[in-house]
């Protein structure tokens, strides 16, 4: 096993560093952040125990999109390169069902949210086609 020990706002992985595996977080938790360290940081997510991180990287090789750090002292850690993943989940098949209900439940989220922005962008546009000719909202 690749287990790391992080300390409190030790970071694991920056946004743009190449997506070379996945993280298994076997305790603690971490945060997701885009822009860290600038005056643009936002967290967009936490993880905990028995959750993955960076599992888009590996899946389509492109550089990380956010920057990963941790929350907690003792925040642990296992690293899955492309070799590791197969024999990770063949010895934790359990695990690989969790990695599939995680994605499944951010496309979820991330669908939930888009066709909240649609609604929103429809009423502004049937408001506006509803206006007096020459007011626009």
């Amino acid at each position: 096993m690749k287990v790391r020990v992080l300390k409190k706002n030790e970071i694991l992985f920056r946004q743009g560093d190449p997506g070379d595996g996945l993280y298994y977080i076997h305790a603690g938790e971490v945060g997701i952040y885009t822009d860290y360290g600038t005056a643009k940081q936002v967290k967009i997510a936490e993880l905990y125990s028995d959750q993955f991180i960076g599992e888009m990287g590996m899946i389509n090789g492109k550089p990380r999109n956010a920057t990963v750090v941790s929350l907690m002292n003792g925040t642990q850690v296992e690293h899955l390169s492309d070799e590791d993943f197969a024999g990770f989940f063949e010895k934790n098949p359990v695990r690989a069902f969790q990695l599939m209900e995680q994605m499944s439940n951010r496309l979820r989220k991330i669908t939930r949210r888009y066709l909240e922005l649609c609604r929103e962008a429809y009423v502004l546009i049937e408001k506006d086609a509803q206006a007096p000719a020459g007011k626009s909202n």
